[in-house]
């Protein structure tokens, strides 16, 4: 799917798991409302095969919606959010006192 994404291509794909966040039904892509109805995938596949403006749209807007998912852009969210939220100074490291025990923090 990624690399039809990518390749500005239309996405035809059955609306399972985690697809439905990928693909938009009618915007980024079509939808198969049942992945075992071949007679509907035909036809979604014809209807983009007859409309090639349609189709490219879809693949533009696929495309688009695609960058959301790389993950460069998600390691870059998650360094932003660990910088704010983690503290500027290391933690003390706990140790063992001797003939303890108990866990102290230095």
């Amino acid at each position: 799917m990624k690399l039809g994404f990518t390749r500005r291509l239309p996405i035809v794909a059955s609306g399972i798991g985690g697809i439905r966040d990928q693909v938009i039904d009618g915007e980024s892509g079509l939808l198969l409302d049942d992945p075992s109805d071949l007679p509907q995938f035909g036809r979604l596949v014809r209807q983009l095969l007859n409309d090639p403006a349609r189709a490219s749209d879809l693949g533009t807007s696929a495309a688009q919606r695609a960058a959301q998912f790389l993950p460069d852009l998600h390691l870059t969210k998650w360094a932003t959010l660990l910088t704010e939220v983690a503290p500027t100074t290391p933690a003390p490291s706990p140790s063992l006192s001797p003939g303890s025990s108990t866990i102290s923090s230095k």
